[in-house]
C-alpha cells in the first residue's frame, strides 16, 4: 500500500546492455472501500475502514421473518485504516438467517462509518 503519490524512472535492462528507453512509474494510492462483512464459519466480521477511528461496532442476527434474535454491542472498538477482523461478543447467537454488522461512530451519535 502507498499511502502518497511517487514519480520514478526505471531503466530497463538485457544481460549484454542497457536499452535506451525510459519509462515513467508513477505509483497511486490504494482506494479503499469502507465495508463490513460478517463471516459466520470465523465468528467475526471483516470492516474495512478509510481512516483510524473509534467506532461502535454492532452484530445484528435476524431470523428469516426478520426478527431480531440477537445482539452484540462492541463500543470504543479501535480500527485502523484498512480491513482487521472484529468477533462479537461471546454470548452472541449467529445460528440465525442473517447476520448484519453496523459501524457507526458511538451509541450516541450513531453516525455511520461505513
Amino acid at each position: 500500500t502507498v499511502n502518497k503519490e511517487y514519480n520514478g524512472e526505471v531503466t530497463f535492462y538485457n544481460s549484454t546492455m542497457w536499452l535506451p528507453d525510459l519509462y515513467a512509474v508513477k505509483f497511486v494510492p490504494q482506494t479503499i472501500n469502507p465495508s463490513a462483512e460478517y463471516n459466520k464459519t470465523d465468528r467475526q466480521a471483516q470492516i474495512t475502514v478509510t481512516e483510524d477511528c473509534n467506532a461502535a461496532v454492532v452484530f445484528a442476527a435476524y431470523n428469516s421473518e426478520g426478527i431480531l434474535e440477537s445482539l452484540s454491542v462492541r463500543e470504543n472498538t479501535k480500527l485502523k485504516k484498512g480491513s482487521q477482523n472484529i468477533k462479537p461478543e461471546e454470548n452472541f447467537n449467529d445460528n440465525v438467517f442473517r447476520v448484519e454488522v453496523f459501524v457507526w461512530d458511538s451509541l450516541e451519535n450513531m453516525k455511520p462509518e461505513i
